[in-house]
């Protein structure tokens, strides 16, 4: 009987040891793919577009597409 109750809490342990093994493989890969597709913050985007108005003050050129113009081409 001993043998029997011996051999059962060994597969029992081998079992829950396998499951957290699992586990934790699944929450490192969740992890990883979080970190991979990491989206900017709202104070990254905010840092960002502050610094393009900045740029835009301080003198640089626009591009094509950003300037309005009236007539594309000479008449």
């Amino acid at each position: 009987m001993l043998y029997a109750e011996a051999d059962f809490w060994l597969g029992h342990d081998e079992e829950q040891f396998a499951r957290e093994s699992r586990e934790a493989i699944r929450a490192r890969d969740i992890q990883l793919a979080r970190e991979a597709n990491r989206t900017p913050s709202f104070r990254q985007r905010a840092g960002e577009a502050v610094i393009a108005f900045g740029i835009r003050l301080a003198g640089d050129h626009r591009t094509v597409r950003d300037e309005r113009r009236l007539v594309t081409r000479p008449t």
